[in-house]
């Protein structure tokens, strides 16, 4: 596998950050300190994907995505301000920028819609 762009896990984390923000709104600031460890979960799993891309299968995949969308919102969930759709919505736009980073740097991944 040849990438053809480093992933800055960095940039990730913080743009991850900021898509939950931008889905929470006001929430955020109450929301973030209790957050940060999951989003740091949610960019380590994604780390870990592309550590192991070469082996990887979609359902692996497709696992790992899953088990990190719903931690994030049950951690979000436990805020009273923040309803299970939100919460939905926040885990989904966090995954987003972790699989948009996955498939800038390695376009021939399939398992990553």
């Amino acid at each position: 596998w040849r990438t053809t762009m480093a992933i800055n896990w960095n940039t990730v984390s913080t743009d991850v950050g900021q898509a939950v923000g931008k889905v929470l709104g006001g929430a955020w600031g109450n929301v973030s300190p209790g957050a940060s460890a999951q989003i740091a979960a949610i960019v380590a799993v994604g780390q870990s994907i592309e550590n192991n891309r070469a082996t990887m299968t979609q359902s692996d995949y497709n696992m790992l995505k899953l088990m990190q969308q719903r931690a994030l919102e049950g951690v979000l969930q436990s805020y009273a301000a923040i309803s299970l759709v939100v919460a939905e919505q926040a885990a989904a736009a966090a995954w987003s920028v972790v699989a948009a980073a996955l498939k800038t740097a390695y376009p021939v991944l399939g398992f990553v819609p």
